[in-house]
């Protein structure tokens, strides 16, 4: 059994894991399928769900929001 980054468990057999088959519990798949969707329709909600999914906890995501309160942006 094996924790992800983002907290989930799963289980991942020593092979996938010591050759470096495995990355997450699924969860990159998910983020980079929000990412490819935020670039092809370029809708402002998907964009935000895409960001807050790859940085959430983040200082990245931190600095991203102060910014866009500055700016005037909704959040």
């Amino acid at each position: 059994m094996c924790r992800c980054d983002c907290g989930n468990e799963t289980t991942v057999t020593a092979v996938r894991l010591t050759r470096g088959a495995t990355k997450s519990c699924g969860c990159l798949k998910r983020i980079q399928a929000l990412e490819n969707a935020a670039v092809a329709t370029r809708d402002p909600e998907i964009i935000k769900q895409a960001l807050n999914e790859r940085f959430k906890g983040t200082k990245i995501m931190e600095d991203l929001q102060q910014y866009a309160e500055e700016h005037g942006y909704q959040p």
